[in-house]
């Protein structure tokens, strides 16, 4: 079994998130659109995951930190579950409870679909976190 470095959890994650942006369905019924200050801590994660260089892993955080603070409430419980797992990944980049742990990335997807389920810069670009 090979050492993983921190980036490597958010990047296995966002890479499933991403695979699956082309699954989503309809909007779910009455969920109200996502906050702008949802979107853009979204999209500032999205840019930095996106660049050519990872950021550090407490960047990292950083950005996820201000998702989950600004998350939708049908989200907001796996925007904080992405949050705890990263910051345990800051920590011990091989915790169980975070790499390769299904209900984080379950986390991870629903938060994902709810951006491209409202926020702009989503349905402009094809972006996703």
């Amino acid at each position: 079994m090979g050492r993983r470095a921190p980036h490597r959890l958010a990047v296995a994650l966002l890479a499933v998130a991403l695979a699956a942006a082309g699954c989503g369905g309809d909007d779910e019924a009455g969920a109200a659109p996502p906050s702008e200050a949802f979107c853009r801590a979204a999209e500032a994660y999205d840019t930095a995951m996106t660049a050519s260089e990872k950021p550090p892993v407490a960047e990292q955080v950083r950005l996820v930190a201000a998702m989950a603070r600004t998350a939708p409430v049908d989200v907001r419980d796996d925007a904080r579950t992405f949050l705890t797992a990263m910051r345990r990944v800051e920590r011990d980049p091989r915790d169980p409870r975070a790499v390769d742990n299904p209900a984080v990335q379950e986390a991870v997807d629903n938060v994902n679909r709810r951006v491209q389920k409202g926020c702009p810069f989503f349905e402009q670009d094809g972006g996703g976190i």
